[in-house]
């Protein structure tokens, strides 16, 4: 997961007073490959905007997209394009780069490797994409056409048109299992793994291995499948696997033993699951041919989402999402005394308030902005134990706090005897009187 942290801002104007405030925000963004560009949403699934190539795409039809941090990478039919800036902007590698083929088919990433499988081979890339050696049937794969690709470690795993073939050395060699080693079907559309446990996605069923991927059991209708061509994609968190299938969704809790599958009579855009299907957490996102299917309540139900909410085409081909999780910032203020006595010229009944920034995690904070109150009589000696009062003035512009530390900063209310006049005591307005 990556945590992305936001410029905070928290009015620390003196109506507040003493007391806490805590800041928490999580948010989903969502990338949708279409056959019409990348539609990207920063609302969970509820509105898109559309990447295509004047933003630097290779192609508008989009395979599959995969997403690590701010780093994106879209499979297109005119080769694969790489962002790093979340999205907005593309470079595009082709065979020119090392690419076995340029119409991309499915793209993963794991630190500065990539893979990108295509009908001419796996490509691999250790330099974050920007160079590519292509592997082929010579190395071990069951075809020319690989339709799928997924990596655990050295452990690379790709579905073919003929099999499904397991490398242990980074992709350097595969050794091909078919139906001989219980595959439903020798046509492998995609593949996911965790653990020793391989999910195989192919023509006629899924077929799940306990062992590594050295055999296989199917699972069919028989189980609940919605339909043995399960050839959108697959998706596993902890029992729960979703496999997407010609004939809807189906879902199982139990680690792929039994099935139940949901149609366009519970929310689906079409029956036809062909691009996939993505969760996190309650949060589950189906890509079908006709829109991509929101479900918040575990897949249970859904809601359809069209070119009408900013998708480039209703005709989805893959779909991940990107849980952006701030940190937990907890603000404290407490005051020295209150009230103040007009005159006491630096003495002990001055008023300080003392501010105080904790950072409760998941991790670093970075570039915090503390917003205080402008307008007040008199202005406050400000002291900051880390960071700087920011360009605005009325700021506190903090660089970064780790995980479990905690930042002050004071103001000190000097009144002089000169404030008689105006105010025989000086109190917090917030404190009450």
């Amino acid at each position: 997961m990556t945590h992305k942290i936001r410029f905070l801002t928290i009015l620390l104007g003196f109506f507040i007073g003493t007391g806490m405030v805590t800041e928490t925000q999580a948010q989903i963004t969502v990338y949708t490959a279409t056959d019409g560009g990348l539609s990207i949403s920063s609302d969970d699934g509820a509105s898109f905007v559309n990447r295509t190539t004047t933003d630097g795409l290779g192609n508008n039809a989009i395979k599959d997209v995969f997403v690590s941090g701010s780093t994106v990478y879209a499979a297109t039919d005119g080769g694969l394009s790489i962002s790093t800036d979340g999205g907005a902007t593309f470079v595009n590698r082709t065979t020119t780069d090392g690419l076995g083929n340029n119409a991309i088919n499915c793209v993963f990433a794991s630190g500065s490797t990539v893979y990108a499988s295509m009908n001419g081979g796996l490509s691999i890339s250790t330099d974050g994409g920007a160079t590519f050696v292509n592997r082929t049937t010579t190395d071990g794969l069951g075809s020319f056409y690989v339709y799928g690709v997924f990596a655990s470690g050295s452990t690379v795993y790709a579905a073919t048109n003929d099999g499904l073939s397991i490398s242990t050395d980074g992709g350097a060699t595969f050794v091909n299992r078919t139906t001989a080693n219980g595959l439903g079907s020798k046509i492998v559309w995609d593949v996911f793994a965790s653990g020793s446990t391989v999910y195989a996605a192919t023509n006629d069923g899924l077929s799940i291995s306990t062992d590594g991927g050295a055999t296989f059991v199917n699972r069919t209708t028989t189980d609940g499948l919605g339909s043995n061509y399960v050839i959108g994609g697959l998706f596993v968190n902890g029992s729960t696997v979703y496999a997407a299938t010609y004939v809807g969704l189906s879902i199982s809790t139990d680690g792929g033993a039994t099935f139940v599958n949901r149609t366009t009579t519970d929310g689906l855009g079409s029956n036809s699951v062909g691009g996939g299907v993505f969760a996190s957490g309650s949060m589950v996102y189906a890509a079908t041919i006709g829109g991509l299917s929101v479900s918040s309540d575990g897949g249970a139900t859904f809601v359809n989402r069209t070119t009408a909410n900013g998708l480039g085409n209703n005709r989805v081909k893959a779909v991940i999402a990107e849980m952006q999780t701030t940190v937990d910032l907890q603000i404290s203020i407490t005051e020295s005394s209150d009230p103040v006595v007009a005159g006491s010229n630096g003495g002990i009944d001055n008023l300080v308030h003392t501010i105080t920034v904790t950072n409760n995690g998941p991790a670093t904070a970075t570039n915090i902005v503390i917003q205080f109150g402008a307008n007040t009589v008199p202005s406050p000696t400000l002291a900051f134990q880390a960071g700087s009062q920011g360009p605005g003035g009325n700021e506190w512009s903090i660089p970064s706090i780790a995980l479990g530390n905690s930042v002050t900063m004071t103001m000190t209310w000097d009144v002089g005897s000169d404030m008689r006049s105006q105010f025989r005591q000086l109190r917090c307005p917030c404190a009450g009187g």
